[in-house]
């Protein structure tokens, strides 16, 4: 199973997510290596992981330079369409970024 993204205001309740049915995210999360991440290394494939506002930025960072050496297309496409979503939450305000583990 994948990593589903949401976009969650602050009461909990779903802004936009993004399904991972095939996998997808989880593909890029080997290429991150411990320390250099502050944020990515930190997502969990078999929980939920939740960034904020403040880290949000952090995360997008990092996102894009994992997304940007992947030679998997397929993981690198379903990758720059959580940059986008993360993007979203960066431009709003009191909301959090979710990945869903299994």
């Amino acid at each position: 199973m994948g990593i589903d993204v949401r976009i969650q205001d602050e009461r909990g309740g779903l802004v936009r997510e993004l399904l991972d049915p095939r996998s997808l995210l989880p593909r890029l999360l080997p290429q991150v290596n411990g320390n250099r991440s502050a944020c990515v290394r930190f997502i969990d494939p078999y929980g939920d992981t939740y960034f904020n506002q403040l880290q949000v930025p952090v995360l997008l960072a990092e996102l894009k330079a994992v997304v940007s050496t992947c030679a998997d297309k397929e993981a690198k496409a379903h990758g720059e369409a959580v940059i986008a979503l993360v993007e979203s939450a960066n431009e709003s305000m009191h909301t959090y970024v979710r990945f869903i583990g299994d």
